[in-house]
């Protein structure tokens, strides 16, 4: 597949100061987005890599019971490392200086709180795709990053 990247740009800083955030869960398209982000930064700055994981919820009446949520939500931090594994090995390979951070929420408030709280220079996530309905009632994670990232951000998408 060929990949598009749609790039919003504004730097101030040196590159060897850069802190990097990428969105990984595992698609291809997050996958393209951490390559990007590894040749970006070469051997220099700090690299973020983000998993979010969907929370469970216990509200009725089609919750589950909090026990069962909390067995639910372990299980999936327990996938995330897993997918989070191979990617370790490609950047040690690469002599990046990194962190992986797996946490559960809404991804698109996780990411923008993780923009801030890390002081990120520069974001990098994957477009789902989404035709414009879709996007409209499951909302776009890289829609609205764009809207609401207050640093630079490059979304990878297929085209």
């Amino acid at each position: 597949a060929e990949y598009g990247v749609s790039t919003k740009s504004r730097y101030t800083k040196n590159l060897m100061e850069l802190n990097v955030g990428v969105a990984y869960d595992g698609s291809p398209l997050s996958q393209k987005a951490l390559e990007l982000a590894i040749k970006f930064l070469g051997q220099t700055g700090n690299l973020h890599v983000i998993n979010v994981i969907p929370v469970v919820s216990t509200d009725p009446p089609f919750g589950y019971h909090p026990e069962e949520a909390a067995k639910i939500l372990q299980t999936r931090f327990e996938e995330a490392k897993k997918k989070t594994l191979p990617i370790e090995e490609k950047l040690l390979a690469a002599k990046v200086m990194y962190k992986v951070h797996i946490e559960a929420g809404d991804p698109r408030s996780i990411l923008m709180d993780f923009v801030s709280r890390l002081k990120l220079d520069h974001l990098f996530l994957g477009s789902r795709g989404l035709t414009t309905i879709e996007g409209f009632f499951m909302g776009s994670v890289s829609q609205y990053a764009f809207h609401h990232c207050n640093c630079n951000l490059t979304i990878v998408k297929t085209i």
